[in-house]
């Protein structure tokens, strides 16, 4: 059956095996018959550079294509392309600060502060990377075919402004919220970072829910928000004082947690 394929066949094969089992010998050779150069050849298996490997791969296989009617592309993806460009420049010119615009006291801040800065560390590269597979597929795939790329990317560029607006924005003089006497905290980092993105991810979803008058709807989810903003708090974690006033405006402040904030201001 092997036989049967075709040379890009083969190629796009290789290209969406599993990086862990591709052979750089069988992908250099298939480089190596598109482009006839054979010191890059040399080169890339000398240096097992899977990742020029892939790029001319799929360099060769666009230029071989066909051209097809393009399709038509929705609103949502365009959306996201056209803010592509900007969302990159605004995450490079913040990485661009001294020290990838680490605070001096960054090793005075508590853990789950210091890990937002940490964990955008981690979701920059991941994020270039998604930039250069679209690339590719902006001359080999559809509309259809970058969605999945697009979302990823977003969702990972909103996670990475909320971690430096929570690390840039927090007060290090600002008084703790100190935990409920008897209660221990034992959230694990994951746990806590998680009870955070809730709160997050749900604020604009309990405004509209409380504006559309889905006042049933709305009572339940600030119940469960509650639960995340309770265990917060006992766990000794700290909120910036402009997160307090918002938490407040939504109603998610109960009696015995305010208590606990107006006794240390």
């Amino acid at each position: 059956m092997d036989n049967e394929k075709t040379y890009v066949d083969k190629v796009n094969d290789w290209l969406n095996a599993d990086p862990s089992t591709r052979s750089i010998e069988e992908g250099a050779t298939l480089m190596l018959q598109g482009n006839r150069n054979r010191i890059l050849h040399k080169n890339v298996l000398q240096k097992k550079n899977f990742e020029k490997v892939e790029y001319e791969l799929e360099k060769i296989i666009a230029g071989q294509r066909q051209h097809v009617a393009v399709e038509p592309v929705n609103n949502e993806i365009q959306k996201l392309e056209n803010n592509l460009p900007k969302t990159m420049e605004i995450i490079e010119s913040k990485l661009a600060l001294e020290n990838k615009g680490k605070r001096p006291d960054h090793d005075k801040l508590p853990v789950a502060i210091q890990s937002s800065f940490d964990k955008n560390l981690e979701i920059y590269p991941r994020m270039r990377s998604i930039q250069e597979r679209l690339k590719v597929l902006n001359v080999t795939g559809t509309a259809s075919d970058r969605l999945p790329f697009l979302t990823e990317l977003f969702a990972l560029d909103a996670e990475l402004r909320e971690n430096w607006d929570n690390y840039d924005k927090f007060d290090a003089n600002a008084p703790v919220i100190e935990k409920v006497e008897n209660v221990p905290g034992n959230l694990s980092g994951k746990q806590v970072s998680a009870a955070r993105k809730y709160l997050s991810d749900n604020k604009a979803k309990l405004t509209s829910l409380i504006a559309d008058g889905k006042a049933e709807k709305a009572a339940e989810l600030l119940d469960k928000m509650q639960v995340r903003f309770n265990e917060l708090v006992l766990n000794g974690d700290t909120f910036a004082p402009d997160q307090l006033a918002e938490l407040k405006t939504l109603g998610l402040i109960n009696k015995t947690v305010d208590q606990e904030i107006n006794s240390v201001e």
